[in-house]
């Protein structure tokens, strides 16, 4: 329920770093969370390419990025804006 909050996409690389293994434990339990990071894309202060990196390696780690390839996993698992949706979002906090 916290993941989406604004406070938590502005939380610094370092935020994201402590909680990488709790989150990526929960996603891989949750289905439901693993759409929910497709859905969002930290813009938090600090360097961006490291944030884009661990963010990257979440989604990776935590099984997320199948939501963005498998059109046959159910909607709660996918990029609620689709594949380009996600790109186009990745690309404008990074830019």
């Amino acid at each position: 329920e916290l993941l989406p909050l604004p406070a938590t996409l502005r939380a610094a690389a370092g935020w994201w770093k402590s909680h990488r293994a709790p989150l990526i434990a929960l996603a891989k339990r949750v289905p439901a969370v693993r759409g929910t990071l497709l859905g969002m894309v930290p813009g938090g202060t600090g360097e961006a390419g490291e944030l884009s990196a661990l963010w990257l390696e979440v989604l990776e780690e935590s099984g997320a990025s199948a939501g963005l390839t498998d059109p046959g996993l159910p909607e709660a698992e996918r990029s609620p804006d689709g594949t380009a949706g996600w790109l186009e979002r990745f690309h404008a906090a990074r830019h």
